[in-house]
């Protein structure tokens, strides 16, 4: 059996009810939505820290064509040439192996299982699903 209480207590614990049920509708609210906005800013952190490295894996190999020229300008034998292709490639394999323990390493352990990659091909598969937000991020300019 409930009892109310009549007149003016009633209307402030009515009102005291409301009150504390609005506050934590309102926090519940808050609390996903900030969720929500904090776990996409972590995937366009991924996004834009695989695709600096995809940026910089471009610059190695044309660092590598570069060579090439050279070696071909300069009358350089295969050898050499092979040598140095070789330490590219060396260093390409290592950057990809690194860069993809740094970025699993740098989140925490509550977000390492949204990571959607743990190797390198499987982060690519990622960059590929998100290039639109890549693109966008690079083709930004400051206005």
């Amino acid at each position: 059996m409930v009892i109310f209480f009549g007149g003016l207590l009633s209307l402030l614990w009515l009102y005291l009810l409301v009150f504390i049920f609005g506050y934590m509708t309102c926090r519940t609210f808050y609390f996903f939505r900030a969720t929500r906005i904090s776990l996409s800013l972590i995937v366009l952190s991924q996004v834009i820290y695989l695709s600096s490295i995809v940026k910089l894996i471009e610059s190695f190999l044309f660092v590598r064509a570069t060579i090439k020229n050279q070696c071909n300008d300069l009358n350089l034998d295969e050898k050499t040439y092979a040598l140095l292709e070789k330490k590219i490639d060396d260093e390409i394999a290592i950057l990809k192996d690194k860069s993809i323990k740094c970025l699993i390493t740098m989140h925490p352990p509550f977000y390492r299982d949204a990571l959607k990659f743990r190797d390198w091909d499987a982060s690519m598969q990622f960059l590929i699903e998100n290039k639109d937000q890549a693109h966008s991020f690079w083709e930004q300019t400051n206005d």
